[in-house]
């Protein structure tokens, strides 16, 4: 119990040290695959981040830029299997425990969990089939995918994941302004 002239602890206080670390996590992934990956990948081509979209050819080109360096193959799939998977229970648990009204929050934190994840093992397991598999022998006799201009499913994923991943920090900014100025 604090006393009378004890300084009270901010409510906000763990909410806004889960939103710094999923801030500084995401900051740090986009820095390694804008310096690391990218270059590698005809056009810079990254394709949890590609908003519009994407095909199996263009995923096939990206594994086979990114594929010529193992190292390169060996850190995207390091960020997408353990960096990432935190940037989201990090990410979602921020938005539970952000948006309002509540319930809403939860069930949009959920959702962003379950698309993004989706993203990744889909990711993961495409990429291991175009034959990364010199990298996880465990994956040698995967099927190679049929190859094709079509959009997959995953990237209806990802186009989904960023949707609602921007549009829920929009929600949240706003409703954080409109807090403040009823505060005034």
């Amino acid at each position: 119990m604090t006393g009378a002239g004890q300084p009270q602890p901010r409510a906000g206080a763990p909410r806004r040290l889960i939103g710094l670390v999923a801030l500084l996590l995401f900051l740090g992934m986009v820095i390694l695959l804008q310096w690391r990956i990218a270059p590698l990948s005809p056009g810079r081509f990254l394709p949890q981040a590609a908003f519009t979209g994407y095909s199996t050819a263009d995923l096939w080109a990206f594994a086979q830029g990114v594929g010529q360096d193992p190292n390169a193959v060996s850190l995207y799939t390091s960020l997408l299997g353990w960096v990432d998977p935190a940037f989201i229970v990090l990410f979602s648990l921020w938005v539970a425990l952000t948006l309002r009204p509540r319930m809403l929050g939860i069930v949009a934190a959920v959702v962003f969990a379950l698309l993004d994840m989706s993203e990744n093992i889909g990711l993961l397991y495409t990429l291991m089939s175009f034959r990364w598999d010199y990298i996880f022998l465990e994956f040698k006799d995967m099927p190679v995918p049929v190859v094709s201009g079509d959009m997959t499913f995953l990237s209806l994923l990802t186009s989904a994941k960023l949707t609602l991943a921007t549009l829920l920090v929009a929600v949240i900014a706003v409703q954080a302004i409109a807090g403040r100025k009823a505060k005034t």
